[in-house]
């Protein structure tokens, strides 16, 4: 299936689901790249979730966005609850103009519901030939550091260097030891997970995709944790958002309104050592790297190329049909049954 007629079937959903055309646009655009650059727990699974909360009003279909805050470097945005993908895409765009006129900027927004995955924005940042760093926080589901008790989200960060054909570094990771939505699918394919990842209800480690949602993931380690902490206080509490601990489920109640925060940073490398010699010398590092011995890997080398096309399992085309059913897509928009 070509990612453009995956782009114009998701675009087409969330228009029957009363966005604007031009934010129907944005969100499918960002949903049908994490497919394209393999990311699939933030792609198209997350469909029926997205739908599901706008029918319930958790979502804001067409939300006024605000800028609470505009100063010289620096901005916040406020989403109105609005779908995260597109109060994202319009902080990234400000935070290019402003990195490249004062050489660093930041851009916060709050109120913001679930931008799906961040490697989209950073993908953006760094074809601007700029470094961009990300943070969100997000529900709690992780356990402090020796702890039995989800209170910190997962609280993924991602980090963008670029580099002089193909970005040299796109790291986009959860702070636990694992992200939520790895969970969530094995829990959908009903398949154990590595008992390390989370624990249980009862603060017992589990295999049990379901018993690990019902409880709480575990840090990846110590750095793990005090990433997490300090991405919670460097968004919900430097933002004068929501903390972790009381922001509800993505998941349940549907209609209640998640609202997370992100801060973004952009930093313009000619402002500091110069772009030639990050490309120069980050390249050769790079290199050396994967010269090494052992199959070394740089983390989101395979993403930074996206796919053209991709194959969907028919158990997720039956429930795009099912979608494309409920909000009764044109023909020209639905997907082939069969691929």
């Amino acid at each position: 299936m070509h990612i453009a007629h995956l782009q114009q079937f998701i675009a087409a959903l969330f228009r029957r689901a009363h966005l604007t055309p031009r934010h129907a646009l944005l969100v499918a655009t960002a949903i049908a790249d994490a497919e394209a650059r393999g990311i699939p727990s933030h792609g198209v699974r997350r469909l029926p979730n997205y739908l599901t909360r706008l029918a319930a009003g958790a979502i804001t279909a067409r939300p006024q966005l605000r800028w609470v805050r505009q100063q010289r470097a620096t901005a916040l945005l406020d989403a109105d609850h609005g779908m995260g993908h597109i109060a994202a895409h319009y902080a990234v765009q400000r935070l290019i103009r402003t990195t490249r006129r004062y050489g660093i900027a930041s851009v916060g927004i709050i109120r913001n519901e679930h931008l799906g995955a961040l490697d989209h924005s950073i993908q953006t940042i760094v074809a601007a030939q700029l470094v961009g760093i990300m943070l969100v926080n997000t529900p709690a589901a992780m356990a402090p550091l020796g702890g039995t008790t989800a209170l910190i989200g997962s609280n993924p960060l991602a980090i963008g260097i670029p580099g002089a054909q193909q970005p040299l570094l796109v790291f986009d990771g959860a702070t636990t030891a694992v992200a939520r939505g790895k969970i969530s699918a094995a829990a959908e394919r009903n398949q154990p997970i590595p008992s390390h990842w989370a624990l249980d209800v009862h603060g017992q480690p589990t295999s049990d995709p379901q018993a690990a949602l019902a409880g709480a993931l575990l840090p990846a380690g110590t750095l793990g944790y005090g990433l997490g902490l300090a991405i919670a206080l460097l968004t919900g509490g430097l933002l004068g958002g929501v903390s972790d601990d009381q922001l509800p489920s993505f998941l349940n109640p549907p209609h209640q309104s998640v609202p997370t925060s992100v801060l973004l940073i952009g930093i313009d490398p000619d402002a500091l050592g110069g772009l030639a010699h990050l490309h120069k010398h980050g390249q050769a590092f790079i290199d050396r790297i994967g010269a090494s011995r052992g199959n070394p890997r740089i983390p989101g080398q395979r993403r930074n190329v996206p796919a053209t096309s991709i194959t969907l399992d028919a158990n997720t085309l039956s429930t795009l049909t099912s979608l494309a059913d409920t909000y009764r897509l044109p023909t020209r928009y639905r997907l082939p049954t069969e691929e």
